[in-house]
Order: structure tokens, then sequence, then C-alpha cells
């Protein structure tokens, strides 16, 4: 083993710091994806096919491939570029998320928390 001891917990702590923008991040990016082509409708195999799902399940692979590959990166800018990429695009799930709540709650006549209304000041 090259490096020894030192070099096992160097390349360790590296894991651990990247995970959250590796396999963690393209694994939510295809769970966001499938939750998104689902709907409300039982899961069926027709929602692996969807193309929606697809470009997003082929992105999370090409960030795979591209996060293995031997390109030339000093400090490791490609990775903090693939992590970055991965969270915008997990971060545009979030906003879709919350744009769906909050179009459910108005078609539910249901006001959100923090914009209740209140009644003008009588002297």
């Amino acid at each position: 083993m090259q490096g020894g001891v030192d070099a096992m917990f160097s390349n360790i702590t590296l894991r651990g710091l990247l995970a959250p923008g590796g396999h963690v991040a393209w694994t939510a990016l295809v769970g966001a994806a499938l939750w998104k082509v689902r709907g409300n409708q039982p899961l069926s195999m027709a929602h692996l096919t969807d193309i929606r799902f697809l470009r997003v399940f082929l992105m999370s692979v090409a960030l795979h491939m591209i996060w293995n590959s031997n390109l030339p990166s000093p400090f490791f800018i490609r990775h903090i570029i693939l992590v970055g990429l991965a969270w915008l695009v997990i971060l545009l799930f979030v906003q879709d998320g919350l744009k769906q709540v909050r179009d459910e709650q108005k078609a539910l006549g249901i006001t959100p928390p923090g914009q209740e209304r209140t009644a003008p000041a009588t002297a």
C-alpha cells in the first residue's frame, strides 16, 4: 500500500467531504425526477421511460462518469464544479416542489403561515 495509513486517512477524509456532491446528490436527483414524473399515480415502468425522468437519470450518469474520469483537475476543480451542478439541479427541484405546495394551498384556500392578514388598527 503506497502512502500507508496517512494516505488511507487522507483518501477517506476526501471521500467524506465530497460525498454530498457525489452519490448522495445523484441519487437525490434520480429520486426527485421519479417523484416528479410519477405525480400521484402508482409507480409503473412507464415512469422509467418518461423523457423527463430519463433526462435527469442520464445527467446523473454523465456527472458520475465525469467524476470518475481521468481528466486533469488541479485542486479538485472538476469535483467542485460537478458538486455545484448537482446541487443547482437539486435546488431547482426543491423550488418546483415548493411551488406545487403553494399552488395546492391556493387551490384549497389555505393561507400559508406568515401571510395571514391582520385587521387594520382602529383608533
